[in-house]
C-alpha cells in the first residue's frame, strides 16, 4: 500500500495509492521507506522508527541538512526538488530498495537511539 500526502491533497483511493487530506503519523511505523521534505519532524520519526528514507530538498540549510546527515549516515538517498519527476523519484526508490545497507544502517541507528536514555537523547540535540 502507498500513503500519500501532501497539503492541499484530497482525501481519495486509487488501487493500491491512498491519497490522505491530513498526515497520519501512525501509518509510518511498519513502512518499507518513507518519501518527505526533509522537514525534523518526519526525519527524526523515521530515523527514530529505523525506516530509510528519501528526502526531497530544496536547498534550504535545515533540509539540505538532513538530507547529507541522512547520506552520511547511509540511512536515507536524497534528490532536490528542480530535479524531482516520476522517473527520477522512481530510480532513487528503486537504489534504496535494491540495497539492504540503508535498512541495516537505519535499524543499527534506532537500535542505538533506543539504548540512549532521555537525558542523552537531549544532550545529543544540544
Amino acid at each position: 500500500q502507498v500513503y500519500i500526502y501532501y497539503p492541499g491533497c484530497e482525501k481519495e483511493k486509487d488501487r493500491n495509492l491512498h491519497f490522505l487530506s491530513s498526515l497520519q503519523t501512525e501509518l509510518i511505523d511498519g513502512c518499507v521507506t518513507l518519501i518527505h521534505d526533509g522537514g525534523s519532524y518526519l526525519f527524526q520519526m523515521a530515523s527514530f522508527l529505523g525506516i530509510p528514507q528519501i528526502i526531497i530538498s530544496d536547498h534550504s540549510p535545515l533540509r539540505n541538512s538532513h538530507a547529507l546527515c541522512g547520506q552520511r549516515n547511509g540511512i536515507s538517498l536524497y534528490l532536490y526538488e528542480e530535479e524531482l519527476s516520476v522517473s527520477s523519484l522512481w530510480e532513487i526508490y528503486k537504489r534504496l530498495l535494491a540495497d539492504d545497507t540503508y535498512y541495516d544502517n537505519a535499524r543499527r541507528l534506532r537500535s542505538e537511539m533506543l539504548q540512549m536514555d532521555s537525558l542523552q537523547l537531549l544532550e545529543s540535540e544540544l
